[in-house]
């Protein structure tokens, strides 16, 4: 899946920052992070990366090499403004 960024955490000194570190769930888009007792929501396109941040929830993201987050399997790349993940 290539590399993936965990963001919005709750916990971010604490947050293990590794998807395939987090326990798997019913979903394949979910998964559950212990050490901040949160699900991780894996956002594939910007529409669900903006519902996620709306609902105020931990989001994965798949990045490139230069760490910019991708749009989604075109591998557009998305226009980020960290302010979206101030704590």
């Amino acid at each position: 899946m290539g590399n993936i960024v965990i963001r919005n955490c709750s916990r971010p000194g604490q947050c293990p920052g590794d998807w395939g570190a987090l326990v798997s769930t019913a979903d394949d888009r979910v998964r559950y992070c212990s050490s901040c007792d949160r699900g991780v929501h894996l956002c594939e396109t910007e529409a669900q990366l903006q519902e996620a941040l709306a609902a105020n929830q931990t989001v994965a993201m798949s990045v490139n090499e230069g760490g910019r987050e991708k749009k989604g399997p075109d591998e557009d790349l998305w226009e980020m403004d960290d302010t979206y993940f101030d704590q």
